[in-house]
């Protein structure tokens, strides 16, 4: 009981210091509407000034306009299209909220904001095992939209339990309740919170995944799927080198055929030729500009017999 009591009167004091307008904290916010984009652009910045103070923390956040009324209720597109309004809406998440107020002019805003910590969001982190938030871990989890849902899902997918600078990781690299629940459906190891994170900031989708593991490649690691879409191993490559015959082509020689960029239509291409039996032979053709349309050449000027590659090479290093 007295542990509990502790927690209460810490958080209390945590929300005092952010919500209740201490003079050392200071919270601002700017929009731009886009109507070429249909889209509002709000920014919410909390500061905290003072002796000590840490608390720096900035939030952007691309709302389209049709769900400006739901998503900020109290903002109306009457307001946004004013020459003058005074405004007063609200952002609500699990984590907190926050409060606006401010004036639009022209499809532009500001004004100051004011972020209500919840007590039972911090209390519920605690629950789960992700530990207990500091206030400013707990604006930064309000400016991220931070929620329920998103632990729910995580526990659902069997990611492994994050802390809270994991969680907080995740969201402000754009790790969405989606992108949990598909690269958590593939269940490519290891399953874990810093992969799934390391898979989002280098642009590995689950689509990509997919194709991947359709092809065949079913025992992949982040890994290899960081390392693939570094190289630009496109879906279209990985399915013209199984059309075209190729088996069970290791990951290196995908990479290395994208390194020396052997394209999906130079693959199709060549193996009409009949030139499929190996990676290796692809990507020295293509390092000595052996194109389908220098061989196809050839074939107008009478080699119609089918050439080694090494002939082809020798044909075209010596210009003929």
């Amino acid at each position: 009981m007295l542990a509990a009591i502790c927690v209460a009167i810490l958080q209390s004091a945590s929300l005092q210091l952010v919500a209740h307008g201490d003079a050392s904290v200071q919270s601002s916010w700017s929009a731009q509407t886009n109507p070429a984009r249909t889209i509002l652009s709000l920014k919410t910045k909390v500061e905290q000034n003072g002796p000590g103070a840490n608390l720096v923390e900035s939030e952007s956040v691309d709302i389209p306009l049709s769900d400006v009324a739901a998503k900020l209720p109290g903002l109306t597109q009457a307001q946004l299209n004013s020459t003058s309004a005074r405004v007063r809406f609200r952002s609500i998440h699990d984590a907190g909220t926050l409060d606006y107020d401010g004036s639009f002019q022209g499809g532009a805003g500001e004004g100051s904001a004011r972020v209500t910590l919840n007590p039972l969001f911090a209390a519920q982190l605690q629950r789960r095992g992700i530990g207990m938030p500091t206030s400013e871990q707990q604006v930064r989890l309000t400016l991220l939209g931070a929620d329920f849902r998103y632990l729910d899902v995580l526990s659902a997918q069997a990611f492994e339990r994050p802390d809270v600078d994991q969680l907080l990781n995740l969201l402000e690299h754009g790790v969405s309740v989606d992108y949990l629940r598909a690269m958590g459906a593939l269940r490519v190891t290891p399953h874990s919170i810093d992969s799934v994170t390391r898979a989002r900031d280098h642009d590995v989708t689950a689509l990509y995944a997919r194709q991947l593991i359709a092809a065949g490649y079913r025992s992949l690691s982040i890994d290899d799927l960081v390392r693939a879409q570094d190289h630009n191993v496109s879906a279209d490559l990985v399915a013209a080198v199984k059309a075209a015959g190729y088996k069970a082509v290791p990951m290196n020689d995908l990479v290395r055929l994208a390194d020396h960029n052997v394209t999906s239509d130079f693959v199709r291409a060549m193996a009409a030729f009949g030139y499929a039996a190996k990676a290796d032979d692809l990507v020295v053709l293509r390092d000595h500009g052996v194109t389908p349309d220098y061989v196809q050449s050839l074939r107008r000027r009478g080699y119609n017999a089918k050439l080694s590659v090494a002939e082809l090479i020798k044909l075209r290093d010596h210009g003929i």
